[in-house]
């Protein structure tokens, strides 16, 4: 090669490089068990005025999965791939400026892969030695330059050697640091070689393109940046040899590295690294023979980022029905038949107990349901449907019900629209359709303003509205997947890359307002506490005005129990909006004339607000010295201590403040001997590894009423953290009103004549005792005589419980006083209703499959090619109700029961 006094590329002459790359992946302290790509060709460059043509020649791949003790000295079997071959080998331009890449130009209609392919290598050819947009601002800057003498009289002499500026490449706009070192080139002094070292920060990016799912949505807790862990770090790292000055230069050499690393539980856990590295080598400089010329129309791409598909955004066209786009985007094929043969094989499995013993040691049926979700996710509306006609709508029972579980967990866009098309055609009876719409929007992959808008329309079909319980599971499941999709992810958003947010709290507003009536009007109980616990969900400014005004109530319009929902659901929204939410529920906490129940709701919510340490003195101070309710004091006391305790990272802040409040409530009177079952209360119990970075803990709440003593309302939660993220993993609530009546119906005596009271569950649990010569109607009239006591009315009876996971609502009933009515009626017989029951359960079956994590994530790497890395838990549960067991020991005269032990097997994989 000759190098001559050329500072520059030439127009007129070509250039050929050798461009070597390779990819893989290892997981430190395991197998050498080895994923990865390796590729080779030429590069030919040809410059023109302002612009540089590309021409890959004979780029050859050769990919390796197997055992490999050193991945560098493995022997790869290099090879041409045509069907490759001839994209990445049609020429490309890249807009030239001083080293600086402007925009790059491919042939119109190349698939994705091949654009990705191009841009990284124009990556390797845009180097920017001026520094003119360098980070600091230019005061700063220019008096930098000169305290190191860079300047004479106020003008810059010299460029300076370190600066960072935001560069485009593969992961979007990056910050970028440059050092650059300059020697004397040895055969010519009027020369220099620049040896250039460029370090790409991807912490600091504009608009990382990415693609994320998870089953399990969390909210960040951790903002202090020296207590935070990166369960995700990637990076490059470039080292150029330029021949040339700053300004007009030649790329002679270059080497790539870079690493992404995934360790959920910090580097002491297990990891993954994915480790790159391209070189980039100029071998000839010669005269170009003929010019590269372009046959076909160019497409501008004015980014270098890295492209996932055509399309992207919430706001772009999707057709619904077709695959998934990264199916379109890589040319994979779904096969129905291949779909069916797998299907077979998992529902037609012969469930007796020899097998299932070998099912269970070799754990094949969760895999087994794993391959069919693979091959199915592959499949469009019409591959769908085919399916459905060949495979399930014949079969059993059995058939369709693991097909709507594989229905739910694929997730994909053409398995919406059937999952819609299932129920809009009412092939689904409605606790089918029901369960369907609750699981779905946590497996949804794709969500974009159309499958919103679709998913509206379900809820609007005359069917699904006229049917309570879908249109509730449907608001419910589409206000979970909006809230998932357009709150958390947005404000979760990596880099900061909002611009490109699948969906923003704007367009959740919107929702908002198609579900939410405008206008008050005439509704159920059951339907205004719909929309209550809907406009919970969204968590957004809109939401507050319309929960305040149930929250509130000031002339007690609504039941208490209403209430008490409105100021449960402003929950998440006080984690974004903590001082609008405050002004709600803080007067509601301190107005005296409230119930405890209103009053210790609304404490509960004050302190998801992340109150400062003033409030929380001045709430202890008014506990001891003013507060009339023993139990508000009992349950803010056990509250403070139970967060001042708490190891959980999500609570370091309230518990820091909280340590400085305790000692005003433990030296006070007033809280001497609550230990009492009677009292409310919270009960905490927290842990946190800092080694692994994860952490958790399990509460019990519950509210007592003053009248009864049975609670208000009973929690249970489990929340996990982990990656600096707080995820709601399970919630149980109970909520109870009147219920009295229902106890003393079931289990209190009933007194008929002159006789013994009619056995009921009193007497029937209790011991026996022997029986008195007074008779028990007598003894109550002579009581009665001496003590008139008013029996106090009543309350309408209302008993709500709920089951959510990770934010989703999976199970919730409500029993009122008309559904109860049976029970209170004259000569009701509660041992029937219990005999009914249990014959309902008699032949109780779950055999069911599904997704228990779900987490995947495709990432740009600096090669051009995409890194995937996914993590899922296949879940099989199995049980029959004859394999429970009742053991009853009744007492030797048969008149009660002493005692009553069961015992349950099954099989969950």
């Amino acid at each position: 090669m000759q190098i001559g006094n050329t500072l520059g590329y030439e127009i007129g002459r070509e250039y050929v490089y050798t461009y070597y790359g390779n990819l893989h992946t290892v997981m430190p302290g395991m197998s050498q068990q080895i994923s990865g790509v390796v590729l080779k060709s030429k590069i030919l460059v040809q410059p023109k005025r302002d612009y540089l043509i590309f021409k890959v020649i004979d780029m050859k791949f050769d990919k390796v999965h197997k055992d490999v003790e050193d991945f560098y000295e493995h022997p790869f079997n290099y090879r041409t791939v045509d069907e490759l071959s001839r994209f990445i080998e049609k020429p490309f331009t890249a807009r030239y400026d001083h080293g600086k890449v402007m925009n790059i130009q491919v042939t119109r209609g190349e698939p994705v892969w091949s654009i990705n392919l191009k841009k990284a290598i124009v990556s390797f050819f845009n180097v920017d030695l001026e520094g003119n947009n360098a980070i600091l601002p230019r005061d700063e800057a220019f008096y930098a330059d000169c305290e190191r003498g860079n300047c004479i009289g106020g003008i810059r002499t010299e460029l300076p050697g370190m600066y960072r500026i935001y560069e485009d490449g593969i992961y979007g706009e990056c910050e970028t640091l440059y050092d650059i070192q300059k020697t004397a080139y040895p055969e010519n002094p009027f020369a220099s070689i620049l040896n250039v070292t460029k370090i790409k920060n991807y912490k600091k990016c504009r608009n990382t393109p990415q693609i994320f799912f998870g089953m399990g949505h969390g909210t960040r807790c951790v903002d202090c940046t020296g207590d935070e862990t990166h369960p995700l770090t990637s990076n490059a790292a470039y080292y150029y040899d330029i021949r040339g000055t700053r300004h007009n230069f030649i790329i002679e050499h270059a080497i790539a590295d870079g690493e992404i690393m995934y360790s959920p539980y910090t580097p002491d856990g297990n990891i993954i690294r994915i480790l790159l590295n391209r070189t980039l080598h100029l071998v000839e400089i010669r005269d170009s023979v003929s010019d590269l010329v372009f046959n076909e129309d160019l497409v501008t791409f004015p980014k270098l980022t890295f492209l996932f598909s055509d399309e992207h955004g919430s706001k772009r066209v999707v057709d619904l029905k077709s695959e998934h786009q990264l199916v379109a985007t890589y040319g994979l094929k779904g096969d129905v038949d291949e779909v069916g043969r797998l299907f077979k094989n998992l529902v037609e499995w012969d469930f007796s107990d020899e097998d299932l013993k070998e099912a269970i040691k070799k754990d094949t049926l969760p895999i087994k349901f794993l391959e069919v979700i693979y091959s199915f996710v592959l499949l469009d509306y019409n591959q769908i449907d085919d399916f459905y006609h060949r495979y399930v709508e014949s079969g059993s029972s059995d058939h369709k019900e693991t097909f709507l579980e594989v229905l739910t967990a694929a997730g994909t866009n053409p398995s919406f629209m059937y999952a819609k098309h299932l129920i809009q055609s009412k092939k689904l009876d409605e606790d089918e359709a029901s369960e369907l719409l609750i699981d779905m929007p946590q497996h949804l992959r794709e969500p974009t303003e159309i499958l919103f808008d679709e998913f509206y329309r379900l809820c609007e079909v005359s069917y699904v509205k006229e049917t309570f319980t879908l249109h509730s599971a449907c608001l419910k499941a589409l206000s979970t997947l909006v809230y998932e999709t357009c709150i958390v992810d947005y404000h979760n958003t990596w880099n900061d890359a909002k611009e490109n947010a699948v969906c923003t709290p704007e367009l959740a507003t919107k929702y908002f307002n198609y579900l939410i009536p405008v206008y008050d009007r005439e509704m159920s109980i059951p339907e205004r506490m719909l929309y209550i616990k809907v406009a919970g969900k969204f968590a957004i400014k809109e939401s507050l005005d319309y929960l305040e005004k149930y929250a509130r109530d000031k002339i007690n319009k609504y039941p208490a129990h209403l209430r008490m929902v409105a100021i449960w659901s402003l929950s998440k929204a006080a984690f974004l909006y903590p001082e609008k939410v405050r002004e709600i529920v803080l007067p509601i906490y301190r107005n005296w004339t409230e119930t405890h129940e209103i009053r210790l709701a609304a404490f509960s919510v004050i302190m998801r607000t992340k109150p400062d340490l003033y409030l929380l003195k001045s709430i202890a101070a008014d506990l001891i010295s003013k507060e009339p309710n023993t139990q508000v004091i009992t349950y803010v006391y056990t509250s403070f201590k139970s967060f001042a305790e708490s190891e959980y990272p999500c609570h370091f802040d309230l518990s820091q403040h909280l340590r400085y409040v305790m000692p005003i409530l433990e030296e006070s009177e007033v809280l001497k001997d609550i230990n009492e079952w009677t009292y409310s209360k919270i009960l905490m119990d927290s842990g946190y590894e800092p080694e692994y970075d994860y952490g958790g803990f399990t509460m019990l709440s519950y509210i007592m009423a003053n009248d009864s003593y049975l609670p208000r309302s009973v929690m249970l939660k489990f929340n996990e953290y982990k990656n600096n993220m707080n995820y709601h993993s399970f919630e149980m609530t109970f909520d109870s009103w009147g219920l009295d009546h229902v106890l003393d119906k079931v289990y209190g005596p009933r007194v008929t004549g002159d006789v013994n009271p009619e056995r009921s569950l009193w007497n029937f649990f209790g011991r026996k005792r022997p029986t008195r010569d007074i008779s028990v109607n007598k003894e109550v009239k002579e009581i009665d005589q001496n003590l008139h006591i008013v029996t106090r009315d009543y309350e309408d009876a209302y008993v709500n419980f709920r089951m959510v996971a990770f934010n989703n609502e999976i199970m919730s009933f409500t029993l009122n006083q008309t559904t109860l009515a049976p029970l209170f009626t004259e000569g009701a017989d509660p041992f029937a209703m219990i005999q009914n029951f249990a014959g309902e359960v008699k032949d109780f079956k779950v055999r069911t499959f599904m997704i228990g994590e779900d987490m995947s994530l495709f990432l740009p790497t600096e090669l051009g090619l995409p890194f995937y890395l996914e993590q899922k838990q296949p879940v099989f549960t199995h049980f029959k109700n004859k394999d429970m067991k009742l053991d009853v020991k009744v007492a030797e005269d048969g008149q009660y029961i002493e005692e009553i032990g069961a015992k349950i097997q099954g099989h969950m994989l």
